[in-house]
């Protein structure tokens, strides 16, 4: 019982010793045992935090642009380099398209969603092309080379590196910018009926 006591007093770092808990030298084995544990686990607290908050930001971002019912919201940049600005889509059925240039089902979609656009025309709709790339520049000369084969163009925006489940997200609004369908990869024939259901 005493030895286990003096042992248990022995592994406890005293005031003195917590204070220079990093100059190793002052400490007996024990407690330079006992100091750099103490470290370690205050260590593994903090790094377990950090990757709690940074999932919980990337959920959280993710949400934002996927969940059912409520109103979007745009986070984005215009060719122009301004914030986008959601009053433009006030009033209206909205397609929202996440893509990656280097993404080969998104770039494969594109001139369906170019046929649809051009097909609705006159009509209350608005197609948005929101693209995740993590430079600006990639997007920028992929718009450059849309914008001479195009004669009906999308509103295009570049958010960044942006977290997304998968690649395509389509996102479809209604006329109160509410979320009334969300499809993850190939567009589905049921994302334009959607879009015809919504439409006034």
């Amino acid at each position: 019982g005493h030895f286990a006591n003096g042992l248990f007093a022995r592994l406890r770092l005293t005031n003195h010793e917590e204070t220079n808990a990093m100059n190793f030298s002052t400490l007996s084995p024990f407690s330079t045992f006992a100091g750099v544990a103490r470290l370690a686990g205050a260590t593994v607290t903090t790094v377990g935090l950090l990757l709690a908050s940074g999932m919980a930001q990337a959920q959280a971002q993710t949400q934002a642009i996927a969940i059912k019912g409520q109103t979007a919201q745009i986070q984005a940049r215009g060719l122009d380099d301004k914030p986008f600005d959601m009053a433009r889509l006030k009033n209206k059925v909205v397609m929202v398209f996440y893509w990656s240039s280097s993404c080969g089902v998104c770039l494969s979609h594109m001139p369906e969603l170019r046929a649809n656009l051009v097909g609705w025309r006159g009509k209350p709709f608005e197609l948005v092309t929101v693209n995740v790339d993590a430079s600006m520049a990639d997007w920028r000369a992929y718009e450059q080379i849309s914008a001479k084969l195009e004669s009906v163009r999308p509103i295009t925006l570049w958010a960044g590196k942006t977290a997304t489940p998968r690649l395509p997200l389509t996102l479809v609004l209604n006329t109160k910018g509410q979320v009334i369908a969300r499809h993850e990869g190939r567009i589905a024939p049921e994302a334009w009926d959607d879009v015809a259901e919504a439409l006034p």
